[in-house]
C-alpha cells in the first residue's frame, strides 16, 4: 500500500496532540469587524480557551458568570493567548470585550461555530 505525501499529512494532523487539545478548548478569534466563536462537544471544570486576536487593536477582556468575574485577558494585535479557569456553577460563562467594547459572547458547550457582528 502506497501512501503520497497528503494523505500521510492529513493522518499525521488527525492523530497530534494538538488536534485533541483543540477539540477540548473553546476558540474565540477577534478580527476588525466580528467575533468568531468555536466550542468544544464537552467540557470539564476547568474550562480552557484560545482567544486569538486578528485584529488591528489589543484587547482587553474578561470571563464572567452571574456577577462574578473569572478572568481577565489581555491580548496584542496578532497575537495569541492560552487561557484556563476553572467554574463549577451551572450558569453559563461569557466572555466580555471590554476594550474595544463589544457585546458579551455565552461560551456553550456543545454549540456549533458561529460569528457574532458588532452591535450597530
Amino acid at each position: 500500500m502506497e501512501i503520497d505525501g497528503l494523505k500521510l499529512l492529513f493522518l499525521l494532523l488527525i492523530s497530534s496532540p494538538l488536534t485533541c487539545l483543540a477539540l477540548e478548548s473553546f476558540r474565540v478569534t477577534i478580527n476588525d469587524r466580528s467575533v468568531k466563536l468555536e466550542a468544544p462537544l464537552k467540557v470539564a471544570k476547568t474550562y480552557s480557551v484560545i482567544v486569538e486576536n486578528k485584529s488591528l487593536s489589543d484587547v482587553v477582556g474578561k470571563f464572567h458568570s452571574h456577577g462574578e468575574d473569572l478572568k481577565f485577558v489581555s491580548v496584542k494585535a496578532n497575537a495569541a493567548k492560552s487561557v484556563e479557569f476553572s467554574h463549577q456553577s451551572k450558569h453559563l460563562v461569557y466572555f466580555k470585550i471590554l476594550s474595544p467594547a463589544f457585546q458579551d459572547l455565552a461560551l456553550e458547550v456543545g454549540k456549533k461555530t458561529y460569528e457574532v457582528p458588532p452591535v450597530q
